[in-house]
């Protein structure tokens, strides 16, 4: 699949893969994780004081935007995440060289160093929700649900005969062979340009990936695709492969799709007061999908968050008392949660970049003290005597 050429004139892979990387993100009309929920929501100021007729930053104006925009578009994805597959692979050979760094995101860690070039090919690669602060007025009618359980957000891709997995930071967090088409040395021997990319939930204790949502399964690209071709290509493709729901030395963990469910009250209710597919993983949140939008990478309106307890206040839904008791005590509305949880998000950003600073000035004092230490570094130091 290597598109490099031999000689002096031959560019930088590794500059090619920025590039590629930059038009993947530039290829979407979504703002670049801004309205994460993990993050501080850039217009929930403007929805504290809601101004009527001012339809500019509302989520329901943004999303009509999107939706109107992505018709538009005329990207070959699949190119792209080849080049990304393709990127990983040529940086894998430097990593050991490189000195490492413990750079976490806020969910997970990371085994091994991954170079910074490399991080940035994965990094902004899932599509993230905001939180749903204005309810769609189509929610019944063009919205699925998938409740999530508590796990790590991963992108899983499999490729040139090896599957990896990359946290939401973009950094690798693990290397494992799997029955995926590209996943591993067996299956790249039948179809040697397999590759499939998954956004999956990861949760340890069970060894298994629950897959949210499919972006390319066996070369065949879904980023053009909507929810429901997607969440249908999905369920047909795990149906035939049901190896891959069975852990062995081959594949050693499991993965299962979450089923994604109508947005009617009748729906919600039965879903929200009875036990989950997952159950009993506790319940993380739920994410609101609009039927039609196409998979992009970075934030979106088009797909909304939840946590359980919320949904009486936001949707005058009745839940479990098992989902109701995972309010916090200081709960009171969504609002003052969304407001104390930024706060405390910023505060962990701000915590960590200080960490980082304290490490890295560490490392300069003892490669000081090192140099220092050595013969040439004697030598110059009774020279400046």
């Amino acid at each position: 699949m290597s598109q490099e050429g031999e000689g002096a004139s031959t560019s930088n892979p590794m500059d090619e893969l920025d590039s590629l990387a930059s038009n993947l993100e530039s290829a979407f009309g979504v703002s670049k994780k801004k309205n994460d929920p993990n993050k501080p929501h850039p217009r929930f100021s403007q929805y504290k004081c809601n101004v009527k007729g001012d339809d500019e930053f509302r989520q329901e104006s943004r999303r009509l935007k999107i939706l109107d925009g992505q018709k538009k578009r005329r990207d070959d994805f699949l190119s792209i995440a080849r080049n990304i597959v393709l990127g990983d692979l040529e940086a894998d050979d430097d990593e050991e060289d490189d000195e490492a760094e413990d750079v976490n995101d806020n969910e997970m860690d990371t085994s091994g160093y991954v170079p910074r070039r490399m991080v940035r090919q994965y990094k902004n690669q899932l599509m993230q929700s905001e939180w749903l602060v204005d309810v769609p007025k189509d929610l019944a009618e063009n919205w699925l649900l998938v409740p999530v359980p508590q796990g790590r957000r991963s992108l899983v891709i499999a490729g040139d005969g090896q599957t990896r997995h990359f946290n939401k930071a973009g950094r690798r967090f693990n290397r494992f062979p799997s029955n995926l088409p590209g996943g591993s040395r067996w299956n790249r021997l039948r179809h040697p340009e397999a590759m499939t990319f998954l956004d999956c939930i990861y949760v340890e204790l069970e060894n298994t990936y629950y897959v949210l949502d499919l972006m390319i399964w066996d070369d065949f690209s879904c980023y053009g695709c909507d929810t429901e071709f997607r969440q249908f290509w999905l369920a047909s493709k795990l149906s035939e492969c049901q190896d891959i729901t069975i852990k062995s030395k081959v594949n050693p963990f499991i993965f299962k799709q979450l089923p994604s469910y109508p947005c009617d009250r009748e729906s919600l209710s039965k879903v929200l007061t009875e036990p989950m597919s997952f159950d009993p993983l506790p319940l993380d949140g739920l994410l609101f999908y609009h039927k039609k939008v196409h998979y992009l990478p970075g934030s979106t309106p088009l797909v909304g968050w939840l946590k359980g307890y919320m949904v009486p206040e936001m949707l005058g839904i009745e839940v479990s008392q098992e989902i109701m008791r995972q309010r916090p005590n200081s709960y009171s509305t969504m609002t003052s949660y969304i407001v104390d949880y930024e706060a405390e998000t910023k505060n962990i950003a701000e915590q960590r970049i200080k960490e980082r600073e304290r490490r890295r000035e560490e490392r300069a004092m003892q490669k000081y003290n090192l140099t220092r230490a050595s013969p040439s570094g004697t030598e110059a130091q009774t020279m400046d005597e």
